[in-house]
């Protein structure tokens, strides 16, 4: 079993949280339900924060950073397969989602599915090629 871990990535959401809203006292209730999530991920109570990323993707179904931040609260939990799901939902709607592809490549590769971990793997590197993670753990399949 490579070497990866949930861990290394956790950089990659505070980035993410920092990225969303801004510094806005007129933020959404949909955002503000993901803060309180993104809080909660960082106490770190997970099962606490898929409940207020529930509630921000209720209330905004187009919030990909949500359904990424619910994914990873999933893999936290070791649901690799509902990480899974709320990766591919991300992606959906921004295909573009480099840390998407990047982190459902590693719950690809936590579930031994390695040829679909590499192939999420090159299309973090090919839309981020900055994506250090995604070189990272790639390299950790292929050693």
């Amino acid at each position: 079993m490579p070497e990866l871990t949930w861990k290394s990535i956790a950089f990659m959401a505070l980035i993410l949280v920092l990225s969303v809203g801004g510094c806005s006292s007129d933020l959404s209730e949909a955002q503000l339900a993901f803060r309180e999530g993104t809080d909660l991920l960082q106490q770190p109570h997970y099962e606490s924060a898929i409940r207020a990323f529930d509630k921000a993707i209720q209330l905004d179904p187009s919030f990909s950073v949500a359904y990424y931040s619910r994914g990873y609260a999933y893999g936290e939990l070791g649901q690799h397969e509902r990480a899974i799901q709320d990766y591919d939902q991300a992606i959906r709607l921004n295909t573009n989602y480099a840390a998407a592809y990047g982190n459902r490549g590693l719950a690809y590769a936590l579930l031994g599915q390695y040829e679909r971990a590499i192939q999420d793997f090159d299309k973090a590197i090919q839309l981020d090629p900055g994506h250090v993670l995604a070189y990272n753990n790639r390299g950790s399949l292929s050693g």
